[in-house]
């Protein structure tokens, strides 16, 4: 995550907003299962410890949103970029695989098009970066990917922005609502960075203090594990609004 993006006046503590105007599939994608690193405790839970990987292959069609598998299954796309984000500040190597508070490997399927993002800027210049084209993808992604694709094209749009919270972490407006990410190698902390997030949202925009607030997200908020592959455990929460 280190650009090759940069963003001119962009400079810690300052929120950048990114507008995803379109993102196009090419025409072939695929699902593959193998261990790794991360996903042993996983594999044995569900059975999979001894297993050969497995390739499935996809033909996908952007003209009428649909991607069909080698053996005839036929599903919706909903694309998205399963790497987007800038570069996190640190005085030593960070390893690409793992999101931080400045995305990068997220792998969230809310971040469709049309949605706009926002990054806490950490380091000058913003140095933003993508890619990791998935065509379709359930949270989690257990599989250890998702539907990846190459894209035809993806289509962005920058602005530095001061009108929205300071939340610490990334967040987005979906064409569907807000949603906010939070990551950590544990999955309590990873939901506690996220709810506090959506917390800062809801007193925002519906102008009621923090006790409120999580009331309302009991009965409003949906939390979802993100990711469980990538090294670290993401928790993003959604609000419909």
């Amino acid at each position: 995550m280190l650009g090759p993006v940069a963003i001119t006046g962009a400079r810690p503590g300052d929120t950048l907003a990114v507008t995803l105007e379109e993102i196009r599939p090419a025409d072939y994608g695929w699902i593959y299962h193998a261990a790794t690193p991360f996903n042993g405790a996983l594999r044995a839970a569900t059975g999979m410890a001894d297993e050969e990987p497995r390739l499935m292959l996809w033909e996908l069609d952007a003209d009428t949103g649909t991607a069909r598998s080698e053996h005839g299954l036929e599903l919706a796309m909903k694309p998205f970029m399963g790497t987007i984000g800038i570069c996190p500040h640190t005085d030593d190597w960070h390893i690409g695989w793992y999101p931080t508070a400045q995305g990068g490997n997220l792998d969230a399927k809310e971040l469709v098009e049309g949605t706009t993002i926002y990054f806490p800027v950490a380091v000058h210049g913003a140095l933003f970066s993508l890619g990791d084209g998935h065509a379709l993808q359930g949270d989690g992604e257990v599989a250890g990917t998702a539907l990846e694709c190459r894209m035809e094209r993806v289509t962005c749009v920058f602005a530095l922005v001061d009108d929205v919270p300071k939340t610490g972490t990334t967040f987005a407006k979906t064409p569907t609502g807000w949603v906010t990410f939070g990551v950590s190698e544990s999955l309590d902390e990873a939901m506690g960075v996220a709810l506090s997030a959506m917390l800062d949202i809801l007193e925002w925009k519906l102008g009621v203090d923090r006790a409120d607030a999580v009331c309302l997200a009991s009965v409003m908020v949906d939390v979802r594990v993100t990711q469980v592959v990538n090294g670290v455990r993401g928790v993003h929460c959604v609000w419909r609004s």
